[in-house]
């Protein structure tokens, strides 16, 4: 599983587009805190990881999200 963040949350769909046309296939979006989380190759981490608007990509085993309204 890899989560993916955005550099800028206004143009997170034409990024989630970009990701998808790399090879990810995405499985849950956030695109209020510019998070998407999805499934790639090893091979392919590196080269969307340099994508123009990609602030950062990491190999995540479970997702841990915070329950809505309790403080982090």
């Amino acid at each position: 599983m890899v989560v993916a963040e955005g550099t800028d949350k206004q143009s997170f769909a034409k990024l989630k587009v970009m990701l998808e046309n790399c090879g990810l296939r995405v499985e849950d979006i956030f695109p209020e805190i510019g998070t998407l989380v999805g499934i790639v190759d090893d091979s392919q981490l590196e080269a969307l990881s340099i994508l123009e608007g990609v602030a950062s990509i990491s190999e995540e085993d479970v997702i841990h999200l915070p329950e809505p309204g309790k403080p982090q």
